[in-house]
């Protein structure tokens, strides 16, 4: 199975695809698209929205919606506003954010991502070998994993997005290892 990171390229290029096509999408598809179980995606789309967040770029991760709504997952709008703000100005700032990734270039993504080989948007995405420094930072019993620009957060609680246990523990014996990890 790839990697949450070796499968960015191919959700790049299929979300490229749907802004340029005018379309939202949904998790299954995303998942479709990238040969992987849809529990992975909101780890995929983390990457890519950190990335969009870093560059002040619109988030292209609003054109993932839920199967049967016009709306991303909840957590999408974490970054902009709490979860009991109403509905409406939810709805109102997603809208606003899709026109946004509608009109925007995404040249710079697409040139930072290139798919291998022959893969194609909408088709299994290619594995990429990838060297890269990490910085590993024990946070309230999870780990914030830091390069190049990129953040996101791996945990170990069931139903957590950012569950990957096997990666967890991995990243957790470095850390204790290297006298880093503190409880």
């Amino acid at each position: 199975m790839a990697t949450v990171h070796e499968l960015v390229p191919g959700v790049v290029h299929f979300l490229v695809d749907a802004a340029r096509a005018g379309r939202p999408t949904t998790y299954g598809k995303v998942a479709e698209a990238l040969g992987t179980h849809p529990r992975v995606v909101p780890q995929v789309l983390e990457v890519v929205r950190a990335l969009c967040l870093d560059k002040g770029w619109p988030p292209l991760t609003v054109l993932v919606l839920q199967a049967g709504q016009k709306r991303p997952g909840e957590a999408f709008l974490d970054p902009w506003m709490s979860r009991d703000t109403p509905q409406a100005v939810k709805d109102a700032k997603v809208e606003e954010f899709l026109q946004r990734v509608y009109s925007f270039d995404w040249t710079p993504l697409l040139e930072r991502y290139p798919l291998r080989g022959a893969v194609a948007a909408g088709t299994q995405a290619a594995a990429s070998a990838v060297s890269v420094t990490l910085k590993l930072t024990p946070v309230d019993g999870a780990i914030y994993v830091s390069t190049d620009g990129f953040h996101t957060l791996i945990d170990r609680r069931p139903g957590s997005p950012y569950c990957h246990v096997e990666l967890y523990e991995r990243l957790k014996a470095a850390l204790v290892a290297t006298g880093q990890w503190e409880r």
